[in-house]
C-alpha cells in the first residue's frame, strides 16, 4: 500500500515501510500515516531511518508479535517409582504462568499423586525454575523389619583368642560348663516392618523380619514369654543336631589330644580313646577311659574307670574321690579316697595313697612291684615284689593325709573356741550395761554385731566338729583293719608297715598275710 510516496509492506516478521526519495515528507506526517494504518507499537527510530539515510529502502518499523502459547511440562519417574521430576518450558507470547492447581492436575494426569512437593509447585508459577529438572514428588520408602536374633549368654570356645603366641593349645576350651538355672540364650524379637508408598500412590510392601525359633533340646527350659532359654540341669552345652541341650555326660569319641584339648567338666566324662601325655581331664562326676592313660593328669570327684590301664612314664597323676579301677597301673601317682582296684594286670613302680583298699586281682598278673603303696585298710595281690629284689614298700593302717587333715581341723576348732569365748565375754559385759541402762547407741550396735558373729562362729564349729568325727572314724577304721594279703609269692626287698610298725621281708614267702598283733607285724597263712 502506498500513500503520498510512502509504501507499507507486511511480511512474516513484521511491517516494513519505504519512503520515496523524491517525496516531500516530514516525520510528523509519516507518523500520521503510520497511525492511520493502525500500527500500534511501531518503532519511531526506525521511522526516522526511513526518512533519513535509508530513504528508498525497506525499513521494519513494527516487529510482528508472537502468538500466545501456554507453558509446557515434561515429567520423568525413577525406575523404583519413588521419585518424580518435572521440567517446565515457560509460556510464550504473553501467555500467563501456570497455577499450582494446573500443575497438580497435570501431575495427576501422569498418575503422580503421592508425595508432591508444594514448594516446587509454588516455584513453577513464576519465572526462576523453568528449563531444569526439579524433584516434584517423593515416595515414602518401605522400612524392612530386622531379623530377630539368638544371643548366647555363655562363653563359646569360638569367641576366644587363639593366637598361638598367647594360648596353650592343650587348653582349647572344648567344654562349656553349665549349671542349673543358667541363662543360655536370649531371643531378640524381630522389629516391625513398615510399608511404604510410591509417587503413584501404590503400597510398597516391606519385608517382615525373620522370627527365629529357639531350638530347645534336652535338659533346658524356655521362659514363659519364650524369649529366654535356661539350663534345667548341670552339664555341658551341646549344639548338636540343631538343638541346644545341656548334657550331664561329656563324651569324647576319640583321644584327648590337641584336637580336643584339656577337659574341665562339672559332670561325668567318658573318653572312647586314649588320654595323651601332658593333657588334663577334670570331672565333677565320674571319669571313664576306654583306652590308655599316658603321662596325663586325671581328677575325678566320683569314680574313675580306666579300662585298659595307665602307662604313666612317671608323670601320670590320678586324683579320685571315689573308687579307682584300672586294667593295670604303671609308673603313676595316685590319691584315692576309697579303693584302688587293678583288674587285669600289674601295679608297677607307682606311688599310691588310698584311704580304702588296694586290690590287684588278676590271677596271672596280679603283681605289685616297686614304688610305695599306702592303703587305709588292706593291700591284696597275687605276688608282692619281684625275684630281682626290687624295693617295694607297702603300708596299711595309717594315712598321712587323714592325720594331717585332722590336725588342721583340730587347730581350726581350737581357734574357733578362743574366738567364741572372747565374743561371749564381750556380749556378757554389754548385757550388764544394758541392765543398768548404760548402753548407748554405739554399744547397742556393737552388741548386735557381736551376736551375729557368735551365730556365725557356732555354725563354723558345727561344720568343723562334723568333719572331725568323720576323720576320727576313718582313722579308727584303719587302725583296726590294717592287713596285707599275698595269695602267691612275697619276695625279698619288700617292706610291710602296719600302723607305723615295719617288717622287712628277707626271704621268699608264699600264701601269707601280714597283721599287727601286740605291737608287732606277724606273718600268718593267707586267708
Amino acid at each position: 500500500m502506498e500513500k503520498r510516496g510512502v509504501r507499507f509492506e507486511e511480511r512474516d516478521d513484521g511491517v516494513y515501510v519505504v519512503v520515496d526519495p523524491t517525496a516531500d515528507l516530514q516525520l510528523p506526517e509519516l507518523l500520521e500515516l503510520v497511525r492511520a494504518q493502525g500500527l500500534d507499537g511501531y518503532e519511531e527510530e526506525a521511522l526516522g531511518q526511513a526518512l533519513g539515510d535509508r530513504r528508498g529502502k525497506l525499513v521494519r518499523v513494527l516487529e510482528k508479535g508472537e502468538e500466545p502459547q501456554p507453558a509446557e511440562f515434561l515429567v520423568r519417574v525413577s525406575d523404583d517409582f519413588m521419585k518424580a521430576e518435572i521440567y517446565l518450558e515457560p509460556p510464550k507470547g504473553g501467555a500467563s504462568w501456570p497455577t499450582e492447581e494446573e500443575i497438580r492436575a497435570f501431575l495427576a494426569s501422569e498418575k503422580i499423586v503421592f508425595g508432591v512437593r508444594d514448594d516446587v509447585l509454588s516455584s513453577l508459577t513464576s519465572p526462576g525454575s523453568e528449563r531444569r529438572w526439579l524433584v516434584v514428588a517423593e515416595g515414602t520408602p518401605a522400612i524392612d523389619g530386622k531379623d530377630g536374633q539368638l544371643v548366647f549368654k555363655v562363653e563359646s570356645a569360638q569367641t576366644r583368642d587363639l593366637e598361638a603366641a598367647r594360648v596353650d593349645l592343650r587348653d582349647m576350651g572344648t567344654i562349656i560348663n553349665i549349671t542349673r538355672g543358667t541363662e543360655i540364650v536370649e531371643k531378640i524379637p524381630p522389629t516391625e516392618a513398615v510399608d511404604g508408598t510410591d509417587v503413584m500412590g501404590r503400597t510398597v510392601k516391606a519385608r517382615r523380619g525373620r522370627d527365629p525359633r529357639i531350638p530347645a533340646g534336652a535338659n533346658v527350659r524356655l521362659s514363659e514369654d519364650g524369649l529366654r532359654l535356661y539350663a534345667d540341669a548341670d552339664g555341658h552345652l551341646s549344639l548338636k543336631e540343631e538343638r541346644i541341650s545341656v548334657l550331664p555326660l561329656f563324651e569324647v569319641p576319640g583321644d584327648v589330644d590337641f584336637s580336643v584339648g584339656n577337659i574341665d567338666f562339672l559332670g561325668s566324662v567318658e573318653i572312647k580313646g586314649t588320654v595323651r601325655e601332658d593333657f588334663v581331664v577334670k570331672a565333677g562326676g565320674d571319669i571313664i577311659v576306654k583306652g590308655v592313660v599316658e603321662g596325663a593328669t586325671l581328677e575325678s570327684k566320683g569314680e574313675m574307670i580306666i579300662q585298659i590301664g595307665v602307662r604313666g612314664m612317671g608323670k601320670a597323676k590320678l586324683i579320685c574321690r571315689g573308687n579307682l579301677k584300672a586294667g593295670y597301673l604303671d609308673q603313676c601317682h595316685i590319691q584315692c579316697d576309697h579303693d584302688v582296684i587293678v583288674e587285669k594286670g600289674a601295679l608297677r613302680h607307682s606311688q599310691i595313697s588310698c584311704r580304702g583298699k588296694v586290690i590287684v586281682s588278676s590271677d596271672k598278673k596280679g603283681q605289685i612291684v616297686g614304688g610305695k603303696i599306702q592303703a587305709g585298710t588292706e593291700v591284696r595281690c597275687v605276688s608282692l615284689g619281684s625275684e630281682m629284689g626290687t624295693k617295694t614298700q607297702v603300708a596299711v593302717g595309717f594315712i598321712p593325709e587323714l592325720v594331717e587333715e585332722r590336725k588342721a581341723q583340730a587347730e581350726a576348732a581350737k581357734e574357733l573356741d578362743v574366738k567364741l569365748q572372747e565374743i561371749k565375754n564381750n556380749i556378757s559385759f554389754l548385757k550388764k550395761l544394758e541392765e543398768k541402762g548404760n548402753l548407748d547407741d554405739s554399744r547397742r550396735a556393737l552388741l548386735v554385731k557381736l551376736t551375729k558373729a557368735r551365730f556365725q562362729i557356732e555354725a563354723q564349729q558345727s561344720v568343723v566338729n562334723s568333719r572331725l568325727e568323720v576323720l576320727d572314724g576313718e582313722i579308727e577304721k584303719c587302725r583296726h583293719e590294717g592287713v596285707v594279703r599275698v595269695r602267691g609269692t612275697c619276695y625279698p626287698g619288700v617292706t610291710v608297715s602296719i600302723r607305723g610298725v615295719a617288717y622287712v621281708v628277707r626271704e621268699e614267702m608264699k600264701f601269707v598275710r601280714f597283721i599287727l598283733d601286740q605291737g608287732e607285724v606277724r606273718v600268718l597263712p593267707f586267708s
